[in-house]
């Protein structure tokens, strides 16, 4: 297989990964590791809210996203739990200290300065916000949507596809208002967003948590597996 590459993040682009690796494909009679779902909305940019249950692989594809950026020399702007949790001075300056900052507080800091990075951004990159809503109200939800979705609604140049996702119906409706082309990328079921976002909430038993523990272990091992 060819060494991957992309432009933009568009609807071809991410069709044509899902059908060439097989972390989203399978041989016929057998199931991916990972369902996916694309529903392209009717916006020409190429930003993506990508939503699923946990453990359905969103945040590894955000990951793969990057892996295939940095191989092209197109900068991945990341902003995630992965990095925020990491050891290093680098955390403290984009998430500041959580001992002396509220975690809402650093959330909103993150995702202020991911965006003005990016407007101030003189090369190709994409923006990768991996539940950046950590820790923020319904209320701060709200807002964090409309100043993402604002800065979708216009772009800088230099910004050649966004990932966002998330847990929060609140953000996307707020998102969706200011700019509501966006496409949708669904991991583990079909839902459509408006589905989604009509759909209520699913009450889960206590056992439930230690599902989710054996779940997100089979699929990291999957993955693993077929990284070799």
């Amino acid at each position: 297989m060819s060494k991957p590459t992309f432009k933009k993040l568009t609807v071809p682009t991410i069709l044509k990964w899902l059908g060439n690796y097989r972390y989203f494909s399978a041989n016929e009679g057998e199931e991916a590791p990972l369902k996916t779902m694309v529903e392209a909305g009717k916006g020409k940019k190429p930003f993506w809210i990508l939503t699923g249950e946990n453990a359905t692989g969103k945040s590894f594809f955000t990951f793969f996203v990057a892996c295939i950026a940095n191989g092209i020399r197109i900068e991945p702007i990341r902003i995630s739990m992965r990095e925020r949790t990491e050891a290093d001075m680098m955390r403290c300056f984009k998430y500041m200290d959580e001992g002396h900052f509220s975690t809402g507080h650093s959330s909103t800091h993150s995702i202020q300065g991911g965006l003005r990075t990016s407007r101030e951004r003189d090369i190709q990159h994409v923006l990768l916000l991996d539940e950046p809503d950590v820790g923020l109200s319904e209320s701060y939800q709200h807002a964090v949507g409309a100043f993402i979705g604002e800065f979708m609604a216009d772009p800088p140049e230099n910004c050649v596809g966004i990932l966002l996702t998330t847990h929060s119906k609140t953000l996307v409706r707020a998102l969706r208002a200011k700019y509501p082309g966006i496409h949708h990328l669904r991991f583990g079921d079909t839902m459509k967003l408006d589905e989604w976002l009509k759909t209520p909430y699913t009450p889960l038993p206590p056992e439930a948590l230690d599902d989710l523990q054996e779940r997100g272990g089979k699929c990291f091992k999957e993955i693993n597996r077929i990284k070799g």
